[in-house]
């Protein structure tokens, strides 16, 4: 029976359902923590553009780098004792980062003159800002590494340069090549700190497990947030069936290692393993090396202790009364083997690195308040502290 009541408790139902679809759930503020303190007040950026091995063969193509304006171009002499190589993640946006480490150094108390802070930019075969006549790029990649080479022209994972140019070069090598040319404008500098966030953290860990770079410099690598990993053998992490991340519950678990089970077939394919064709840089040092020469490397694994977000997952298991934005995390069957979000993944990592070479030989240092926010992380004190930005 209709009555006044009925129809006020319908209207009721009505402007409460039309309110819901007017004010949509906000943003979960941790997946991103450490952007909204992000200091950018130093603005003033400029791009070089630097010869590489292959340039002669590729039209005098190069490769670009952004530096803060302040300092001289790369190759030009200075009094600098560290270099800081700060590698940018899948967005490409390697201003950004220069912007994040610059203003990191601006605000200690350490002379900037005494810091230079070098940032690759990876271009993308499309991508804003890429002259191709000019410069060298890359193809474009899937942003989790999942592609049917394996890598070979991933960037992520030490692929080449595209394959439309007559030569083609390792961003590896890029790397190699930066340091060598570093050591040898500046003969002050004492120490290389290598490091990336998301993306660039997996190039930065992939790096320092392959690189066969010789130099007089203290080389130290520091891998940020990376969405995978690359394990030195089949074992991967014990982990409960898939869950909502929680940072306190990661932080204080001891991870078992062991083959995993399940239809993953591909879990260990190179870059999530070593099992596989390598890409040509990887190939060149071998994983036997490879592996004997990571144990001995100045790694530290720095991870935001609230980079916990999984959007798909925390969609179907209402992790949160929030809309989780996870950054692209690779929700691959590769990745998952490795844990359920970037932050298990680099804990349960740092602690097989432990397990596989029997000793503290890497560190992993935890930035509180910080979820997937590469500002967030080169700008917090403990990584200022590890990297020992502070003087």
């Amino acid at each position: 029976m209709w009555s006044r009541w009925t129809g006020l408790a319908l209207v009721l139902r009505t402007a409460a359902a039309e309110a819901f679809v007017a004010s949509p759930a906000p943003e979960c503020a941790w997946c991103e923590a450490g952007n909204d303190a992000c200091n950018h007040s130093y603005a003033a950026y400029e791009l070089d553009l630097v010869e590489t091995s292959i340039s002669g063969a590729v039209g005098g193509r190069r490769f670009p780098l952004w530096r803060p304006a302040y300092q001289p171009p790369f190759g030009a002499p200075s009094p600098a004792t560290l270099a800081v190589v700060v590698h940018h993640g899948a967005l490409r946006n390697g201003d950004a980062y220069c912007a994040h480490v610059a203003n990191a150094v601006l605000a200690t108390d350490r002379d900037p003159a005494s810091v230079l802070v070098v940032c690759p930019q990876i271009y993308e075969a499309g991508d804003a800002g890429l002259d191709e006549a000019t410069m060298l790029w890359w193809g474009a990649s899937a942003d989790d590494g999942v592609e049917p080479d394996r890598g070979e022209r991933d960037w992520h994972w030490g692929g080449n340069s595209t394959a439309e140019l007559g030569a083609s070069l390792s961003s590896f090598s890029v790397l190699d090549e930066i340091i060598e040319a570093l050591e040898a404008a500046h003969p002050a500098l004492e120490r290389v700190v290598v490091a990336g966030h998301s993306a660039g953290g997996q190039i930065a860990m992939r790096y320092a497990l392959f690189s066969r770079l010789e130099t007089r410099l203290a080389v130290e690598y520091f891998v940020a947030n990376p969405s995978s990993v690359t394990y030195l053998n089949a074992s991967r992490p014990a982990l409960p069936p898939q869950r909502c991340c929680d940072n306190a519950t990661i932080a204080s678990t001891s991870y078992a290692f062991a083959a995993p089970g399940g239809r993953c077939a591909d879990y260990d394919a190179y870059g999530y393993g070593l099992a596989g064709p390598l890409p040509d840089y990887a190939a060149a040092t071998g994983a036997a090396s490879a592996i004997d020469a990571y144990g001995r490397r100045t790694v530290v694994y720095v991870s935001g202790a609230a980079d916990v977000c999984d959007a798909r997952y925390a969609a179907r298991a209402r992790c949160a009364a929030c809309v989780v934005d996870d950054g692209g995390l690779d929700t691959s069957c590769e990745a998952y083997a490795q844990g359920w979000c970037r932050m298990e993944r680099l804990h349960a990592f740092a602690q097989f690195v432990t397990a596989f070479y029997g000793g503290d030989v890497h560190a992993l240092v935890s930035v509180p308040d910080v979820g997937h926010s590469g500002c967030g992380i080169f700008q917090s004190r403990e990584f200022a502290r590890a990297a020992r930005l502070l003087g």
